[in-house]
């Protein structure tokens, strides 16, 4: 039954690549958690969200 060997195949690999979009959205939530909590004034607010649009441009799959 070759077909079902690479409808398992790829499952597998879109698995993989699910468990890596995870780990970048799991890292991404820890870079806008911390700043967060530091937040004192509007110029850091603007820093943060410049730094999170970046952050953002870079993690597009």
């Amino acid at each position: 039954m070759p077909n079902q060997h690479d409808s398992v195949r790829s499952w597998l690999e879109q698995s993989k690549a699910n468990d890596k979009k995870a780990s970048k959205l799991a890292k991404f939530r820890t870079l806008v958690r911390k700043p967060t909590i530091q937040i004192r004034c509007k110029h850091q607010i603007k820093l943060i969200s410049r730094i999170i649009k970046e952050i953002r441009k870079t993690t597009k799959p």
